[in-house]
């Protein structure tokens, strides 16, 4: 039984920059975010909201998704005793999760399209 979950969630309108690359339009009547901007605000969340709200024993699940065609990709991760991740696919335990972060959305460029809507969640389940 789950006592504790909060979620931080961005969405993004994938929009073309007119040159051929990704703009990430993440609020309505904002300037879109290039690749390595909304990069650093998936990086940014997760340093300022989610790691200050993790603790030892929670779970952690990053999750990906795109509409359409619906495509997603999820990493459950388990925090331990002494603070740091552990999960399936990760060689060693680790506190850093930039190289998690970033080979997920990386896995995700090739695919991103313009119209698309990009979903990325930080979820934290305590016991």
């Amino acid at each position: 039984m789950t006592m504790f979950e909060a979620t931080f969630t961005i969405t993004a309108l994938v929009e073309s920059d007119g040159q051929g690359y990704h703009a990430f339009r993440v609020l309505e009547h904002a300037v879109p975010l290039d690749d390595a901007d909304f990069f650093s605000l998936l990086l940014r969340m997760y340093e300022q909201d989610v790691s200050r709200t993790v603790q030892v024993g929670d779970d952690l699940r990053v999750y990906l998704h795109l509409d359409l065609p619906p495509r997603e990709i999820e990493k459950m991760l388990h925090v331990r005793e002494d603070g740091q991740f552990e999960a399936e696919g990760i060689p060693e335990p680790t506190r850093d999760l930039q190289p998690l972060i970033a080979s997920m959305f990386e896995y995700y460029r090739p695919h991103v399209q313009s119209g698309d809507v990009l979903t990325i969640s930080y979820q934290v389940q305590r016991h």
